[in-house]
């Protein structure tokens, strides 16, 4: 090996000084020792004593006839100008210090490396690692050398990290006209280090192309996709081929898989752009958690010749060739990009920052260069943030950029930039700058510690706490803050400072409701640098505790009930009330309620029984109380009620309902049933009443009963049940003949399920039509409750109600528009009384859920008419019975529109049947009963059509009917539509044939039937949008 000289340099200081530029801070500058050497060619920093503060690398590669030399100088708050440490280079023109770089700890030794390339060295190139230590000698460890001549190997070179993740760091070197696939393809040189590292590559990237000009520029270290090994990123600037190329960078990421295959391939623009030229990894500039990396094309031809550009791309675990930021020239060879670095978190603000180089400054009009320093942030701009210019004229200010560590050590990380060509003490003797980091330039900050803004707080003297931070001392004097317009100074007993804590503690409490505004409007350093912007907030008091009431029951109510909702009031308009904190005292015990059986509305508290399981007996008395009401401050303790809100009701499940039994020309007979406490199923002599023989032309209507204690009694005026009964039957006998009809005011019926001959609910209904000799039943039953949600859609939806409602107003039932469908008049109506075993078309302006609380249907009978019918679902999914109705079932999807055929039938779900006939539907099925019957089916669909009727109206269904007179009394038949004229008319016999048709135009058509039969027939009318189905009986 020849013998490197190195020499101690024991001379006068020389000293060069420079402004610092724009909010930089200039710490020392550097020059060279002779002319054209290209002094600050290259640069970086590394700790190679092992101190702590890392030396200033500075590569020369012309000096001494292009022999080369590395200048070193001891870092330091006291370093000087003159280097500690020259390393030459072997022989002249070898360009030793053409490239240098941080190598890591190439060797594991624990001390920082230098790698330094020498790319003219024996023709073909070399480099060298010099390890560090205490006893740093200048003498390399390890060379490394090109494989042809003319190489051009270690023009670039750059530490990688640990890129094979073997616990040792490792290197690259780029010999960029190396000739593999043919002349200049260029390649990579990637060596592993380890305790015994030799100069033999372990990987060989080779550029894709020739003229390529692979590894004209080097840069690793850096996590671009969030693995955890740090990445190569290689520049092809395709210079042998720019009349067609506009240049390539490569990624290649590391790991214990690194293979010699890019992983991502950025190109550039336009031809001759040189993009590649330069390449940088650049730190997380967006503060996402990956590395981000850069290209300049200093040669792209933008707003004018030569202007530049640079790409920056973030880096992300699917990093693409798409540049995110493009930073653009203005000038006319302004050569933007000429270099392109990271220089690290050069603000202090947490993100890393970008410098660019322009090899001519647009600014001034010279070419001493200019370079422009881009701030991270999570919002990245093209806006420089600090430009700071050369000295002179033709300097080339920015030739080198790079980090440096904080070698000053004040604990913010400084940068090196160089002018190789600047005129120092000679002609291009060449200078380099160290600029600082803000350890002294920035200025204080303050933060809001408490309260946040907006909270609510529970304290009257509610302190104000500020974190101050600064690098330098807080001028006491300069702090004024403002609290609901007053303001405070450093002589205010209210404030206090103590190390890096301003606090605010008021001398008089707040006032329940307050809003406490506050802002911070001057705070100092004692250098005058202050806070940027006022730091300002507000807060709310709240010393009071909520109110609460009960809406109902309310105390010493009686209800009719056995499993009421039970609703409080709870306000605070301030913080709120804290319904975790409510405990719950049932009869003086303390119980868990189900967060599903509370429902909060607003200020409302609505307690469930029926999804807490609560069901009461006749006579039963609740109280229920709710205790620890507390409200819900952001800070400090919470405001308690004191003392508990309660109501206490009783249950009286006794009621009485008149049944009024009617049949012209007799008169008609008053009937009694219902609950009383004490009453049995026999005869109880304080409530029941022995029915009389009628007095005169009476209806003959009584309760029966069996009674073995008199056996000779049956029959009863009133008939009363107990209160704890759950299922009962009373039994009405009838003698006699003629049509009769059964009222009652559903309003009167006790809390339960009423059936009338075991299938009609009472309470949809107030009367029923029977003949004369039958015996009537009222089935009684209840059973506990439950809360089915009704999902309603925007627009129609067809429903139902698979439970016996605990309230039967429809308006009450639903939060819009409900119809139903009457099949022997053919149209819809809005019924006020929920009417049980019918589907409902529901109007909803927005989509929502309707809770139904009631008795579970399991079985239902439904009265169908030929025709389409709207039936109900019970409360459980059962298939569609066979028989009368004509498969298969409809339901009905809100949008879009559609009927879509269904077999079963789903809780909830309404549909549209097709009844064959008359008569009595049972779901689950357990059999049939016809009145009347059609015999053809298809006959019967041609008839009243394929499918249901449909809705199209957005406000309401079709509705409407067709007025029929004057039959059946004569043998002519008027058809009269409600609005608009009829279009035509036809007329079906029970069979399903038509016997009569006629298109017409008129509010009124008029019907012969001549020789037709008396009887039942089906009439069909078409108007204007809209289509009447109704029957009309026939006389002759």
């Amino acid at each position: 090996m020849r013998a490197f000289v190195l020499t101690l340099i024991l001379l006068t200081t020389i000293f060069c000084s420079a402004e610092a530029q724009d909010t930089l801070s200039l710490f020392k500058s550097f020059a060279g020792d002779e002319s054209g050497a290209y002094y600050g060619w290259s640069a970086c920093g590394v700790n190679l004593i092992g101190d702590e503060y890392p030396e200033l690398i500075i590569g020369t590669p012309m000096r001494n006839s292009s022999r080369g030399a590395v200048f070193i100088y001891r870092g330091g708050p006291d370093m000087d100008s003159l280097p500690d440490f020259i390393i030459e280079g072997e022989e002249e023109r070898d360009q030793f210090g053409i490239s240098v770089s941080p190598a890591g700890d190439f060797n594991g030794d624990g001390f920082s490396d230098l790698l330094v390339g020498a790319n003219v060295s024996l023709g073909i190139g070399k480099a060298y690692i010099f390890f560090g230590g205490p006893a740093f000698d200048g003498i390399p460890d390890v060379e490394m050398a090109g494989r042809e001549f003319v190489d051009n190997y270690g023009y670039a070179v750059t530490g990688l990290g640990d890129i094979n993740g073997d616990g040792f760091d490792d290197v690259a070197v780029g010999a960029l006209y190396n000739d593999a696939l043919g002349d200049r393809t260029g390649q990579v040189y990637i060596y592993f280090g380890g305790e015994t590292a030799d100069g033999e590559a372990d990987i060989v990237l080779t550029g894709l192309d020739s003229l390529n000009d692979f590894g004209c520029d080097l840069d690793g270290g850096y996590d671009i996709n969030g693995d955890g090994a740090p990445d190569l990123i290689v520049g092809s600037v395709q210079a042998g081929r720019y009349w067609e190329a506009p240049g390539l960078a490569e990624i290649f990421f590391g790991g214990e898989l690194l293979d010699t295959i890019p992983d991502v391939i950025v190109s550039g623009e336009d031809t001759m752009d040189f993009f590649g030229g330069v390449v940088a990894g650049l730190g997380d500039m967006n503060g996402d958690g990956y590395d981000d990396f850069a290209s300049g094309a200093y040669h792209h031809h933008g707003d004018a010749e030569s202007s530049g550009k640079v790409y920056v791309y973030l880096g992300g675990e699917e990093t693409d060739s798409i540049p995110d930021l493009i930073i653009e020239g203005h000038g006319e060879e302004q050569n933007l990009g000429t270099n392109t670095s990271s220089v690290g978190d050069i603000n202090g603000d947490g993100f890393f920052d970008l410098a660019v180089a322009s090899s001519y400054d647009p600014i001034t009009g010279t070419p001493g260069g200019m370079v422009s320093i881009y701030f991270g942030g999570e919002s990245l701009d093209t806006i420089p943030d600090i430009v700071m210019f050369a000295e002179n004229y033709g300097d080339r200010f920015g030739w080198s950029i790079r980090r440096i560590g904080d070698i000053n050590g004040d604990g913010y990380e400084d940068i090196v930039i160089t002018a190789a060509r600047a005129d120092c003490y000679r002609e291009d003797d060449g200078k380099a700058y160290i600029y600082l980091g803000y350890a002294s330039n920035r200025p204080p900050e303050a933060e809001l510690l408490s309260p946040p803004i907006g909270a609510i707080s529970s304290c009257p003297d509610q302190k104000i706490s500020f974190l101050i931070t600064d690098d330098g001392e807080i001028d006491a004097e300069s702090i004024h803050l403002l609290v609901n317009g007053v303001e405070y100074t450093a002589d205010s007993p209210e404030l206090s400072l103590s190390d890096s804590l301003l606090e605010f503690y008021p001398t008089s409490p707040f006032s329940n409701g307050d809003t406490i505004r506050f802002s911070l409007i001057n705070l100092s350093d004692t250098e005058g640098a202050c806070i940027g912007e006022p730091v300002s907030g507000y807060f709310i008091v709240d010393t009071e505790p909520p109110l609460a009431e009960v809406i109902s029951p309310s105390p010493g109510s009686i209800l009719t009930i056995r499993q009421p909702e039970i609703m409080f009031v709870l306000w605070d308009n301030i913080s709120g009330v804290d319904y975790d904190s409510l405990t719950f005292i049932i009869n003086d015990s303390v119980v868990s309620i189900p967060d599903s059986a509370l429902t909060f509305a607003g200020d409302t508290l609505i307690i469930s029984t029926v999804k807490a399981g609560i069901i009461l007996e006749d006579r039963e008395t609740l109280s229920i109380c709710l205790t620890d009401i507390m409200d819900s401050p952001d800070i400090c303790s919470p405001n308690r009620l004191d003392g508990a809100i309660c109501t206490e009701f009783e249950v009286n499940l006794v009621f009485t309902c008149e049944l009024v039994v009617s049949s012209f020309p007799l008169n008609p007979q008053r009937l009694y049933f219902g609950l009383a406490r004490g009453a049995t199923d026999g005869f109880d002599f304080l409530v029941d009443r022995i029915m009389l023989p009628p007095i005169g032309a009476s209806v003959d209507a009584k309760f029966y009963i069996e009674d073995e204690r008199y056996y000779a009694l049956h029959h009863l005026a009133n008939d009363y049940r107990g209160t704890d009964s759950d299922t009962t039957v009373w039994c009405i006998e009838t003698s006699g003949e003629g049509d009769a009809t059964v009222s009652w005011n559903p309003e009167m019926l006790g809390e339960g399920v009423f059936l009338l001959n075991n299938w009609l609910d009472m309470k949809s209904y107030d009367s029923f039509r029977f003949t004369l000799g039958e015996t009537l039943t009222i089935h009684f039953f209840f059973k506990p409750q439950i809360e089915f949600p009704i999902q309603l859609s925007n627009g129609w939806n067809l429903v139902s109600l698979p439970v016996y409602p605990s309230s039967y107003r429809t308006d009450e039932l639903f939060p819009s528009l409900a119809f139903v469908y009457d099949n022997p008049r053919g149209c819809f109506f809005a019924p006020e009384r929920h009417i049980t075993g019918s589907g409902y078309f529901v109007h909803s302006s927005l989509p929502e859920t309707t809770l139904i609380v009631g008795i579970p249907i399991e079985k239902i009978r439904t009265e169908l008419f030929p025709g389409w019918n709207l039936i109900s679902a019970t409360n459980e999914t059962t298939s569609l019975p066979d028989g009368l109705v004509i498969p298969p079932a409809y339901r009905f999807r809100t949008s879009p529109p559609l009927y879509l055929p269904e077999t079963e039938l789903s809780p909830g779900n309404g549909y549209w049947v097709l009844s064959r006939g008359e008569g009595m539907l049972d779901i689950p099925a357990e059999g049939t009963r016809y009145l009347l019957s059609m015999s053809d089916d298809s006959r019967y669909l041609k008839t009243f059509g394929a499918l249901p009727p449909f809705i199209t109206q957005e406000d309401s269904p079709h509705s409407g009917e067709v007025f029929i007179y004057p039959n059946p009394f004569n043998s002519t038949v008027r058809f009269s539509a409600p609005d608009g004229k009829i279009e035509r008319i036809e007329i079906f016999n029970i069979n399903g044939e038509l016997v009569f048709h006629s298109e017409a135009e008129g509010k009124t058509v008029s019907w012969e039937p001549k020789s037709l039969p008396s009887g039942m027939y089906l009439v069909r009318v078409k108007a204007p949008g809209k289509t009447f189905r109704t029957r009309v009986l026939f006389l002759r």
